[in-house]
């Protein structure tokens, strides 16, 4: 029986790593490009399971239609943007995954590829599809991402640290959609092998407001969090949310099962290695 073989552009950052794990733990062979920085992969450990290749190698490699599916996962980073355009550019049998989120969209590089993959598909050039992810976290996510400032501060009062001088300033938007990275992928790689492709935005359906995270961060770590947290009220309205975790569902089967305290306890069971 022939292996599946998949092309993961974007190994450096928490998505493409937890796919990659996933696909790899599912049967398939997977190589994939991480612009020199394996760290993810590493804390992960799958380095030994995966080929990691380098920019020519995927572009030709995509080229020659040796992967049966291509995945762009760059979370706004420039270098892996630029290569998931010419290797998609210059696909030939693969189908194509563009896997961005929400916010990202708002990147003029990650806004054209989005649009690009829709006009593939619309014009039968293409297996093309654009999974948008909501916001979600993990615990190898980016360190200056809204949960990571929380918990950092939560974990540095259970140490003993003194709070600073001022307390961390935040933002409060609102309700906010969120998930957990891990889980996500799973409703990634269940769009991008579907049978009929459609574009699809991946959300919880479940709302934490940034207080909320809080309130669940600091009770974690067994802290008050008065004195630690300052919220600022938000200049403008959050704008509705994307989605419906009720027809992602209904589409691909999907659901998430990690939401709310549950959610804060999984990011922040990780919080001494993610500091």
């Amino acid at each position: 029986m022939t292996q599946n073989r998949t092309l993961i552009i974007g190994l450096h950052g928490a998505v493409g790593s937890y796919l990659a794990r996933l696909l790899q733990a599912r049967g398939w062979q997977v190589s994939g490009t991480h612009g020199g920085d394996d760290r993810v992969c590493r804390r992960l450990g799958i380095t030994d399971d995966i080929e990691i290749i380098d920019a020519d190698t995927a572009r030709e490699r995509a080229a020659t239609g040796a992967q049966n599916l291509i995945f762009a996962c760059a979370e706004g980073a420039a270098p892996a943007l630029a290569l998931a355009e010419a290797v998609f550019a210059a696909a030939g049998q693969s189908r194509l995954c563009h896997v961005a989120t929400l916010a990202e969209l708002q990147l003029p590089a990650v806004g054209r590829l989005a649009a690009q993959i829709a006009t593939w598909r619309q014009a039968g050039r293409a297996d093309a599809v654009n999974a948008l992810l909501g916001a979600h976290d993990s615990r190898l996510g980016p360190h200056d991402s809204l949960p990571a400032r929380i918990i950092r501060t939560a974990y540095a009062a259970a140490q003993g640290e003194a709070p600073d001088v001022a307390p961390l300033q935040l933002v409060e938007t609102g309700a906010v959609d969120w998930g957990w990275t891990p889980e996500y992928v799973d409703a990634v790689a269940r769009i991008a092998t579907a049978e009929q492709l459609a574009d699809r935005v991946v959300v919880s359906g479940h709302l934490m407001t940034a207080a909320e995270i809080a309130d669940h961060a600091f009770a974690y770590f067994r802290q008050p969090v008065a004195g630690r947290v300052h919220f600022a009220p938000a200049a403008q309205p959050q704008p509705p949310q994307a989605g419906s975790a009720a027809a992602l569902k209904a589409a691909i089967g999907w659901s998430a099962t990690t939401h709310g305290r549950d959610l804060v306890r999984a990011w922040c069971e990780g919080a001494a290695d993610r500091l």
